[in-house]
């Protein structure tokens, strides 16, 4: 939704904000790809008004730190990444003696035996 207070600029008037690429400055159709299919995964946020794209120097800003924090190698983990170190960490808990041999993969869904049987109690 389109919020009253925003500063909305033309794709016209962002493509001149952007700085030069080999001296040519940025096309607004480049402008309207990054809206539309994104640029490493990141879309510039715009509102369509009428036939005319919109956006904000803040949301220009935003998408420039996002595709160069892209391109610099951070790269959000996916969901089995993430539950693939959890499984690690867990493992590595139980190597050193952190959890009971009684504790079960159940750990984290909620107050059970494992939990009881251990001593951990969660909130």
């Amino acid at each position: 939704m389109l919020d009253a207070h925003l500063d909305l600029i033309t794709l016209i008037e962002a493509a001149k904000l952007l700085p030069r690429r080999n001296g040519k400055k940025f096309h607004v159709i480049t402008i309207k790809r990054w809206i539309r299919v994104g640029c490493r995964g990141v879309r510039l946020r715009a509102w369509k008004v009428g036939h005319e794209w919109f956006t904000t120097r803040e949301a220009l800003a935003d998408f420039q730190d996002a595709c160069t924090r892209k391109s610099l190698g951070y790269v959000r983990p996916t969901p089995a990444e993430i539950d693939l170190e959890a499984r690690q960490a867990r493992e590595d808990l139980r190597r050193i003696g952190f959890y009971g041999k009684d504790r079960t993969e159940t750990a984290g869904k909620g107050k059970g035996k494992a939990n009881e049987a251990s001593g951990v109690s969660r909130p």
